[in-house]
This record gives C-alpha cells, sequence and structure tokens, in this order.
C-alpha cells in the first residue's frame, strides 16, 4: 500500500488563488468562488497519488509537474515522499501568449 502525501500550498499558489478569485468576482462571485473550490478540491488528489500529471516543460530539472483544472495549471513538486508543494497556479491561456 503506497503512503499517503500531504499537501502543502506555497505563498505564491495562496496568491495566485486569492488574485483569481479578485479577477473572477468582478463578473461573478458565486462563479469566483465556485473556480476556487473546484482548484482547491483538484489538489486533493496529490495527497493519494503523486506525479499524477506530465513535467512542466519549461521547468524539467526541477521534476515540477502540473495538474490541469478547466483553464488552469496546478503546478507541483514531489518534495519528498510524505510532501507535495502546490507552486503556481496559471491560467491555461496565458500560455498562449
Amino acid at each position: 500500500m503506497s503512503k499517503k502525501s500531504s499537501h502543502v500550498q506555497t505563498r505564491q499558489s495562496i496568491k495566485d488563488l486569492e488574485d483569481m478569485f479578485k479577477y473572477i468576482s468582478i463578473d461573478s462571485k458565486k462563479y469566483a468562488q465556485n473556480q476556487i473550490v473546484r482548484i482547491k478540491a483538484r489538489t486533493q488528489i496529490l495527497g493519494k497519488i503523486s506525479k499524477v500529471d506530465k513535467l512542466v516543460p519549461e521547468r524539467p530539472e526541477n521534476d515540477c509537474r502540473a495538474l490541469i483544472e478547466d483553464n488552469y495549471r496546478i503546478i507541483y513538486k514531489n518534495l519528498h515522499n510524505s510532501q507535495i508543494d502546490i507552486l503556481p497556479i496559471h491560467s491555461a491561456r496565458d500560455l498562449s501568449k
């Protein structure tokens, strides 16, 4: 049986979520709240399974990986067998610019 890992949100990921909420809530506070809840719920899988997704191409040397939720990439790194850090959260739309 695999050992359960905990995940930690970094200051950057918390700021990203706050900024995302502020931006989305300009149009709809309800949708902004729902989006944040979905993103946080998506990260729960990291506590059960590490290395879920592909390596992040712009950070291959750091073994960073990304989960996708709607139009957002949740970048994370498995620091130890028992801890996963949630790094920046980016809009996938930003990648096309």
